[in-house]
This record gives structure tokens, sequence and C-alpha cells, in this order.
């Protein structure tokens, strides 16, 4: 495969992927703010094509780590290390690249799951919902799942049980 032709081609594996991140956060934004799509009494075309568009959510995960794999790998065959790879150490796996995602997300779970609980639970969403009701926020989970060890040897800390996602990366 010419260097243009796989230059192409990556691209398309990183939109891919930003696509797919998108699909997926749409997905839980529209599970906790929408009613299910059963419950609507006027179906139009396009409720149902935002019904069916979002509800692409576990299969745009799927799609993002394929792509993901795919672009590592690519990078990593031809020589150019990969998206997480340390200069000088074109093989080495860059922890820094994962963290610079998983402390933002926790940093903003633990804000996010703080104003939800303490002052906007009036729906129950934290009380009420079984997927919410058991969440630990404990400084050993938090700690533990600041050093990626969710789901191996800690609890999800609060709402952000995606960011396991990093630990399998690392």
């Amino acid at each position: 495969m010419s260097s243009h032709m796989t230059a192409r081609f990556e691209r398309f594996l990183w939109r891919a992927r930003w696509a797919s991140a998108v699909v997926a956060l749409m997905y839980h934004v529209r599970y906790l703010q929408f009613v299910d799509y059963g419950a609507l009494t006027a179906k139009g075309a396009l409720s149902t094509a935002f019904y069916m568009l979002t509800g692409l959510g576990h299969e745009a995960f799927a799609v993002f780590f394929v792509a993901d794999g795919i672009a590592a790998g690519s990078q990593l065959w031809h020589g150019r290390g990969s998206m997480y790879a340390v200069p000088g150490r074109p093989a080495g796996l860059h922890p820094g690249a994962l963290y610079a995602q998983l402390l933002p997300g926790l940093l903003l779970g633990v804000c996010f799951d703080h104003i939800g609980a303490s002052f906007l639970n009036g729906s129950g969403i934290y009380t009420s919902f079984p997927e919410f009701s058991t969440l630990t926020f404990g400084t050993s989970a938090l700690l533990g799942n600041a050093l990626m060890l969710q789901p191996f040897f800690v609890p999800t800390f609060g709402s952000n049980r995606m960011l396991y996602l990093l630990s399998y990366l690392f």
C-alpha cells in the first residue's frame, strides 16, 4: 500500500474513532435526558431517525475500538510508533497519553456526580436507578481508578464506568 493511501486510510480511521465517540456520547445523553422511544406519543420521521442514530451507542464503542486497534497497528507496522508512543521509543506505550484522558474524566466525573447527588437528585437518578444507586465515592476507589486498576481491583468511582476502557488500553 502506498504511503499516500496509508495516510488517507489512517485519516479515515481517526475520523471513524471520533464519529463513533460522538455517537456513543449521544446515546448516553439521550438515555439520561429523553424518554424511551416506546413512550413517545407522536412518532415522526425525525424522531425515529434521532432515536435510531442515538441508539447505536454500543455499536459505536465496538467501531471505536476496532478503528483504534487498526490505526495503532498500522502506525506500528509502518515504523511510526503508535498514538501512545513515547518519542524515541517507537513501540513504547505512553501512559501520559492515557492519563491526559483519564484525569479530566475522573475530575469532571467527581464534580458532576457531586453536583448531581447534592443538588439535582430531585429526579432520583442517584437513588432510584439500579445502575446509579450502587455508586462508590470513596477515596480508595478514586485512587484505584487514577492508577487504572478499575475494574480489576477496585470498583468504579462514581458514574465513571466507561473509564475502565483506558485500563484495558493501558
